[in-house]
């Protein structure tokens, strides 16, 4: 029939019935097909499955300025302005396709890379000029301190403390052109509208005197760019998604109107603000049951004048029923009663992504081999990766790929750790033995190297003195510790060293593993001791000990120092007192883990599978879950 009313289950069961529709008329040849839109979000989900398939809508309605990338650009540069350039602000902002359009190519990624690995390693977070000073040192960053400077001088073009709406949309305008947007703008279908209300702003408000703090000048600025349209003229195609009023006097071939439920579909009533009905009515104002009948009429017009028409709605709204609205409701009783059949039918269920080859089981567990990609260079933290997540190693190490590092606004708990180890460090460097000196000075020093090192942390950040605290309470017990291990015989003999070992593979080839010590101890008849600091708590440590050959760090150490260490240990500093936890038959563990290691690396280079089969432990906090998939694999594969 003429007419065919769908039922839908869900928002994509609702676009697919469109597009559905829709591709069966163009199939049928038909030449001029209007999606009328009731429910915008329904549409815009439509028109995404019409594009995805190549199927270009022609839309009269338009966006809201606003939603453009261009107007993204400006408020991404109030922003910056706002919050002395935050990093992710600024990164916002010089991801824009529009900026520096007057450099060459491949100078603005350059760039761009440089300025988010500057900020990251320098851990920037606030500050135009700071993230210049501190970039500007480093020789490979050239083209990062362009990007600032010229950001820097688009901020000097913004006025300062309260202006006329004049004089901030000038320095918009200019602060534009100083990060080079004007060109890609006046040739973006979006930014050509943008610029132009720009400057017809500027114009019309240029001899307005209130004065407006940029606060209340931005505001008013989103208001224009909420209430300015943007329709994309460069389309052309035989659909045309459009609002049921501009179907007036208009013929097509066929049409949808989607989501005609009561709520979208509702007649556009007046507000009464002055007066009641019968007031409104001798005035001869718009009255609700003109609405009434003007809904009417359009959903007549479009039904006679559209060789067919399907309307959808969906049926419900999270746990409420959600009816088509009433003129559409009473049509199917009405053709109910006449003909028996009241024109409605459910859209058939969206079809989903197939997860597996056939099975939509899941996928199967990765289990790649590149014995070319192997490599004959190991940290003992990748030789740790292979035998927690084989998967794992193979990305992080074989394909190079990793997570980007970021800026981070406060201190985490490895930060934590990172500065126990600077402290300690540098505390026995000029204190390679305790014993002799009273516990109040040891203290004291300690604390006052500790303060030191934490200081710019603070500095940047006032709640990062709970982590100072946090250590200060454990400087007493280190101290107490560290005597006791004099005591015992034990020297400090060095920290943060460097180490290698080589090791020969069945073939001859060398495989060169390699780590640093956080701590090397001695005693008198040569005997040593590798120590490894650890911010958490005794209790994790001595599970992980529990398999001695399933924790490698501490026997890869020993391996890397050599036949004299005879004791390998870490140090829990979480306690009151720092906790040692030994591991046992050091050198007969070394010796284990580096003919397992030659084993495996030499496995691989035969063609031996990486598999992902993590444990939770492991891959709760892996960077590369989403690569192997691990959540939809099937059941029947999983470990």
């Amino acid at each position: 029939g003429r007419l065919r009313l769908i039922a839908a289950a869900s928002l994509e069961e609702e676009a697919e019935a469109v597009a559905a529709a829709v591709r069966r008329w163009l199939g049928a040849g038909r030449k001029r097909i209007a999606l009328v839109a009731a429910d915008r979000v329904a549409a815009r989900r439509a028109r995404a499955l019409l594009e995805r398939d190549g199927v270009l809508v022609q839309d009269e309605t338009g966006w809201k300025l606003s939603t453009t990338r261009a107007a993204a650009l400006v408020d991404a540069w109030l922003e910056v302005v706002t919050a002395d350039a935050y990093h992710r602000d600024l990164l916002d902002l010089v991801k824009s396709p529009f900026l520096f359009s007057d450099w060459p190519d491949g100078l603005r990624p350059a760039g761009l890379v440089q300025l988010e690995a500057g900020l990251a390693r320098h851990n920037l977070a606030y500050g135009l000029s700071r993230y210049e000073a501190v970039l500007a040192r480093e020789p490979d960053g050239g083209e990062a301190v362009d990007m600032l400077r010229r950001a820097v001088a688009a901020r000097q073009r913004m006025p300062r403390g309260t202006a006329t709406p004049a004089h901030w949309l000038e320095g918009l305008l200019q602060a534009l052109h100083e990060l080079g947007a004007m060109p890609g703008l006046e040739r973006d279908e979006a930014g050509a509208p943008l610029l132009e209300l720009l400057r017809t702003r500027l114009e019309e408000l240029s001899a307005v005197p209130a004065r407006l703090t940029f606060a209340e000048w931005r505001e008013w600025l989103n208001r224009e760019l909420e209430c300015a349209t943007f329709v994309d003229r460069g389309i052309e195609s035989p659909l045309v998604m459009t609002h049921l009023a501009a179907t007036r006097l208009r013929r097509f071939d066929a049409a949808v109107l989607i989501g005609a439920d009561r709520d979208n579909l509702a007649p556009a009533m007046p507000r009464a603000l002055f007066g009641n009905l019968a007031v409104r009515s001798d005035l001869g104002l718009s009255l609700p049951t003109e609405a009434v009948a003007r809904l009417r009429n359009d959903l007549a017009g479009l039904i006679a004048s559209c060789g067919e028409v399907t309307v959808t709605w969906q049926i419900a709204h999270g746990d409420e029923a959600n009816l088509i609205c009433p003129e559409l409701g009473m049509l199917a009783v009405f053709h109910d009663h006449a003909w028996g059949d009241d024109l409605v039918s459910s859209a058939g269920p969206a079809p989903g992504p197939a997860a597996g080859p056939g099975s939509g089981e899941g996928t199967a567990m990765p289990r790649p081999a590149a014995p070319q990609c192997v490599p004959l260079r190991l940290p003992v933290s990748a030789y740790a990766s292979l035998l927690a997540c084989p998967y794992q190693f193979f990305v992080r190490r074989m394909l190079g790929l990793g997570e980007t590092e970021e800026v981070r606004e406060a201190l985490e708990k490895r930060d934590y750790g990172e500065y126990v180890h600077r402290i300690l460090q540098r505390f026995h460097a000029g204190r390679t033995q305790l014993s002799g000196e009273s516990d109040e000075k040891l203290v004291d020093a300690l604390e006052t190297i500790s303060r030191e090192v934490f200081a710019p942390a603070i500095e940047e950040n006032f709640a990062e003195h709970a982590w100072l605290s946090r250590w200060l309470k454990r400087v007493p017990g280190y101290i107490a510790w560290q005597k006791a291990r004099e005591a015992g015989g034990w020297r400090y003999a060095g920290s943060e060293q460097p180490r290698e070992r080589t090791l020969v593979l069945a073939d001859g080839d060398a495989l060169v593993l390699h780590g640093r010590l956080d701590r090397l101890d001695r005693r008198a008849d040569a005997s040593e001791a590798v120590l490894d600091y650890k911010t958490q708590d005794a209790q994790g440590l001595r599970r992980r000990l529990a398999e001695p050959t399933e924790d490698v760090q501490l026997a890869c150490y020993a391996l890397l120092q050599g036949e004299r260490v005879s004791e390998a240990a870490y140090v829990a500093l979480d306690g009151e007192k720092p906790d040692e936890l030994a591991l046992q038959d050091v050198q007969e563990m070394a010796r284990v883990q580096g003919e397992r290691l030659v084993a495996i690396v030499h496995a691989l280079r035969q063609g031996a599978g990486l598999p992902a089969h993590g444990i939770d432990a492991v891959c709760d906090w892996c960077e590369v879950r989403g690569v192997c998939r691990r959540d939809y694999q099937a059941e029947a594969v999983l470990p």
